[in-house]
């Protein structure tokens, strides 16, 4: 498949996947009738010209999801059961410190949104005849039949299906083949999430993964999953299943803005010279469908994602400056041949908050320009409680930003300032009254350490 011809198919895709959210959410649609009528229209020559690429015939969807899904989250849960009445659900706990008490609940959950649905559970054990059961059972999996992974710790995933002994890689081959070949759609929440890329996060958080050692009494609350794990210096990765691929590599992460989990993944991205990086938010998820440069990103929800382009990341001592970071809200895509994010909706003049100039802001990243953020004309670095890491602080600089986008806009922590900015490349777009609809596109984000220890 040549350049111009993914870039097209991208596209087209794009509509599609768009469109078919778009029905599921249409209470929440606020465009303009006209304006969705055109959108339909694309969208149904869309899909006469994608039969071949569907995804029962392409490969499989893999759903991924920031964890705390609640139940009445149908857009999510629609995405994951395709076939109500008819699905098959294979739910896999093995991340949960309770399988028995995960299994059941998720089970319920499935089946509240599909009635008709055929629901198992994977059991603990992978060795001998219970491993070639559970891979004959992924055989008979076909188009619009789901597995499903619960959150718990990833590792508790990994450690069973890329065991050298024992029966993981056979399942793992089985599992892969049911997706690439017959189309399986393949979901998971919080850590079933984060091991669908490899590497794969094994824990820490961002002052640690940036490079300096905390007491533990200095910890961020709001990661207190990890009150448990030994300090570690440097982002703690490890291989995943590799089930959602991207040029130049992808790592996922979850409880993204919930967790302030952007420095470790910056951290993360340059130390294992991956490109991009996928932070999805709770109760959010985006649809990954395809592979490599085919590879298509679909927002489900407001905010649902932030992404992060590490292509130019450059790095002095502990500081790391040049990330670009977008924010995806319900229908944007990305799509990994051009890798550029397309906002779903076209912005015009009375719905968009702002759209930030040409030259907006600073220019490369260097010392300079973290040192404007403690500068006059800027909001000043600040010292919220949380610091730079602090609960949907993040989320709260990127709308400063938007408000002011000439201005850089800091926040100070003890080892670390963040600071964002926009450029040339820079954009937002949102509805005003709805603060959760800002779109963000190209970012510019620097982590400059402050030598205080």
């Amino acid at each position: 498949m040549n350049i111009a011809w993914r870039r097209v198919r991208g596209e087209i895709l794009a509509v599609v996947a768009s469109a078919r959210l778009a029905a599921v959410r249409l209470a929440a649609v606020r465009l303009a009738a006209v304006r969705l009528a055109a959108v339909m229209v694309g969208a149904t020559l869309g899909v006469a010209l994608l039969g071949a690429c569907a995804p029962g015939a392409g490969g499989g969807r893999v759903v991924l999801i920031g964890g705390g899904l609640e139940d009445d989250n149908a857009a999510v849960l629609g995405t994951c059961i395709l076939a109500e009445g008819t699905a098959r659900a294979l739910v896999v706990p093995w991340a949960s410190g309770d399988q028995a008490g995960a299994g059941a609940s998720t089970s319920r959950r499935l089946q509240s949104h599909a009635p008709g649905a055929r629901v198992s559970v994977a059991g603990p054990d992978l060795q001998g005849e219970a491993a070639n059961q559970l891979a004959a059972e992924l055989a008979q999996l076909e188009s619009g039949d789901l597995v499903y992974f619960t959150g718990g710790d990833q590792k508790r995933i990994t450690q069973r299906l890329l065991a050298e002994d024992g029966g993981g890689r056979g399942v793992l081959e089985a599992l892969r083949a049911a997706h690439a070949k017959r189309g399986v759609t393949i979901g998971g929440t919080s850590a079933g999430a984060a091991c669908m890329s490899s590497p794969m996060f094994l824990g820490g958080q961002s002052d640690a993964a940036l490079g300096v050692v905390r007491a533990r009494t200095d910890r961020n609350p709001a990661a207190a999953d990890d009150d448990d794990e030994p300090v570690v210096v440097g982002p703690r990765l490890g291989p995943g299943l590799g089930l959602v691929q991207a040029p130049g590599g992808v790592i996922v992460d979850t409880h993204f803005l919930e967790r302030g989990r952007i420095g470790r993944l910056i951290a993360a991205l340059e130390a294992s010279g991956t490109r991009w990086g996928v932070g999805l938010n709770e109760n959010r998820a985006v649809l990954w469908e395809g592979a490599g440069a085919d590879a298509l990103m679909t927002a489900i929800g407001d905010q649902a994602a932030v992404l992060v382009d590490a292509s130019s990341v450059t790095r002095r001592g502990l500081s790391r400056f040049g990330a670009r970071v977008s924010v995806l809200s319900d229908g944007d895509t990305w799509t990994a041949a051009r890798g550029v994010v397309t906002s779903a909706p076209a912005w015009d003049a009375s719905t968009a908050l702002v759209l930030a100039p040409a030259g907006a802001g600073a220019g490369t990243g260097s010392r300079e320009s973290a040192d404007r953020a403690t500068g006059a004309g800027g909001a000043g670095a600040r010292r919220p409680a949380g610091g730079p890491w602090a609960r949907n602080g993040l989320r709260r600089l990127l709308a400063e930003l938007a408000a002011e986008p000439r201005a850089t806009h800091g926040v100070q922590g003890t080892h670390f300032r963040l600071v964002v900015r926009a450029d040339e490349r820079t954009r937002f777009a949102g509805d005003a009254a709805r603060p959760g609809s800002l779109r963000v596109i190209d970012a510019v984000i620097d982590i400059e350490a402050t030598g205080e220890r």
